[in-house]
């Protein structure tokens, strides 16, 4: 029971690693957009 219910908490969460590698691009994307428009 202690197994499944931690397997369920882990695959639960599992979208925020998605959501912040999403999260990180997007961040690097403007940083880039906003330094090509200073030059």
């Amino acid at each position: 029971m202690r197994r499944r219910a931690r397997q369920h908490a882990e695959n639960h969460e599992r979208w925020l690693v998605s959501y912040a590698d999403f999260i990180t691009l997007l961040f690097a994307f403007f940083v880039m957009m906003y330094a090509n428009s200073k030059t």
